[in-house]
């Protein structure tokens, strides 16, 4: 069994155990999620990635302000996921559009911006 694939079984353990107890901290299932996602990302399982990537962000939203690094980082998971996919314009526009959403100083422009 290679690296990746016993990275995927723990972190898909984690994420079972963690699921089960999320109402008492959200926190640790976005942490789990985006894990999970990154994994994928790493055996090029792209619609996997995707998958658990958005999944955690919907997470994060409900558990950290949003100018929080942990907003960052996961749109920085989701753009990479875009760029590996080699949606080079989608990974950049929707990430930043995204992040400046959450910023106040930039909210208005963003939300000028369309991204599907």
């Amino acid at each position: 069994m290679g690296q990746h694939e016993k990275a995927l079984q723990v972190h898909l353990t984690c994420l079972n155990f963690v699921e089960k107890r999320a109402k008492s901290n959200p926190r640790y299932l976005a942490v789990c999620l985006g894990r999970v996602g990154t994994t994928y990302l790493d055996r090029d399982e792209y619609d996997q990635a995707m998958n658990y990537c958005m999944k955690s962000n919907k997470v994060i939203g409900t558990c950290y302000p949003s100018d929080h690094v942990e907003c960052g980082k996961n749109f920085a998971n989701i753009g990479t996921v875009h760029y590996m996919r080699g949606d080079i314009d989608r990974a950049l526009l929707r990430t930043s559009i995204e992040y400046s959403r959450k910023m106040p100083c930039t909210r208005s422009y963003a939300d000028r911006c369309v991204v599907e």
